[in-house]
Formats: structure tokens, sequence, C-alpha cells
């Protein structure tokens, strides 16, 4: 890549290829939580990474949540700061559709 060149930006062409505006803060929060990836994360994984990101409420960690889904279990679990409330939907979703620990999942 020369001097000219632009930086590669997935996070932007993902926004960009899902008819999101590419904004830096859309663009910034897509990449500390996601990681760099670009399938779908499952709820434990996205609670693991929240609380990583933000840290515990005695530190002064807080989080401002957009959802059109306000019940949902992993808000749930995070507000209460309790993971195990997150397991048992969580288990029997995977259960239903197959996904592990009840299936294998391979990309192709």
């Amino acid at each position: 890549m020369d001097a000219m060149s632009p930086e590669p930006d997935p996070a932007g062409e993902l926004l960009r290829t899902r008819g999101m505006r590419s904004t830096p803060q859309r663009r910034a929060i897509l990449s500390v939580f996601a990681g760099g990836r670009t399938e779908h994360l499952a709820a434990d994984e996205v609670y693991a990474r929240a609380s990583r990101l933000v840290g515990t409420r005695d530190a002064g960690g807080r989080v401002l949540v957009q959802t059109r889904i306000p019940g949902h279990e992993v808000l749930t679990a995070a507000v209460h700061a309790d993971p195990g409330l997150l397991a048992g939907p969580e288990r029997e979703l995977r259960q239903m559709l197959g996904l592990p620990p009840f299936g294998v999942v391979a990309v192709l």
C-alpha cells in the first residue's frame, strides 16, 4: 500500500453494505465492540464484551443502550450484573436452533 492509498475500513464497509451511514462514531463502536468480526455475536459474547469494555459500577462504568427490545435477556443480565440470568434463555434458544453445544455451525 502506497502513501496515497486510503487505509482499509472494514467497519465502514460493513455498515455501508448493510445500508447504514458510515459515521466515525458507528465505525469506532463497531471496530471496538465487534473486534473486527462481521458475523453475528451470540448473546453471551455481547454480555462478556460489554462487561470488559465498560467495567463495573463501582469503577464508574456506565452504558447507554438504544434498543427496540428493552427486556432482552442481555440487558436484564447487564443491569443486574448477573450473567446467570442469561444462561437459561440462551441455552433454550441454542437448543431450539441447533447451535453449539447442541449442534455444529460451519462456514464454507
